[in-house]
């Protein structure tokens, strides 16, 4: 079951096919199966699990299967509402599915705490500095103390991106993640406002009461989903770049640079 919101979503708009042009494309399995493939590292036992922005739920039935008890949140209920039939047909018992805001997230859930805290794939970066900031104060209330928190946005100095408009000749929108006030993403007449920060930035938004344990890039050489119609028709360049990833995973510094990154903080005990 889940709660209505008061207001649509504009991911509602983006629900009926997301995991046709995201969760099911060859690039978007390989960065998700990079960020799988962190989280498996981290050998959690079994855990309290706070997911934020689950879109069609495809992590949370992941880490369902694990053994977790998942909360599952999202903004949109559309998404819920695909996020739940995934559920119905795996079988899964342990995950629970709300539409909620994050910015709602402290009232919501007021009083319970979780082991481990997600949010997939740049959700985090429809918000703005000062909601970042009175984000993380949320976090840390319903986090435990020791608990993990593990986000994964879209980075502000993307190569792949500057590369492909410098190609087109799209000279305004090489360095567009760079803008101080983020840029507008449009759906039918609906206008979102997308930030970009840098793993520092988050850190700095974040501040006291976290420690930083991890920070690598997701997508650094495999490129944006957006260009997936590009490479559907070049599916060995496509294996050539993903082989190319996981050789230079590893490599912090191009946290930044890649299409993604993954910032893995703990609270302080």
């Amino acid at each position: 079951m889940f709660m209505m919101p008061e207001t649509d979503s504009l991911f509602d708009l983006l629900a009926s096919d997301y995991d046709d042009t995201f969760t099911h494309s060859e690039i978007g399995k390989l960065q998700r199966g990079k960020v799988w493939e962190y989280l498996d590292s981290l050998s959690l036992p079994s855990a309290r699990v706070l997911e934020l922005n689950c879109g069609t739920g495809e992590d949370a039935l992941l880490l369902a299967q694990k053994g977790h008890n998942v909360i599952a949140t999202d903004v949109s209920s559309n998404m819920i509402v695909k996020a739940e039939e995934k559920m119905k047909r795996a079988g899964a018992k342990n995950i629970t599915f709300f539409v909620s805001d994050m910015r709602e997230l402290k009232k919501q859930f007021s009083g319970q705490r979780f082991d481990f805290i997600f949010s997939n794939f740049g959700g985090l970066n429809c918000l703005s500095e000062n909601e970042l900031n009175a984000l993380s104060q949320d976090l840390l209330s319903l986090l435990k103390p020791g608990g993990r928190l593990v986000l994964v946005m879209m980075s502000r100095k993307c190569v792949w991106e500057n590369f492909y408009f410098l190609l087109k000749g799209n000279f305004s929108s090489i360095f567009r993640r760079r803008k101080r006030g983020g840029i507008e993403f449009k759906a039918g007449n609906t206008i979102l406002q997308t930030y970009y920060y840098s793993p520092r930035e988050i850190m700095s938004l974040f501040g006291y009461g976290w420690q930083m344990k991890k920070q690598l890039p997701v997508g650094f050489f495999v490129p944006p989903s957006y260009l997936q119609t590009f490479f559907q028709r070049h599916p060995k360049l496509l294996r050539f770049l993903a082989s190319m990833d996981r050789h230079f995973s590893a490599f912090s510094f191009l946290a930044d640079y890649a299409d993604h990154f993954i910032l893995h903080l703990e609270r302080e005990k």
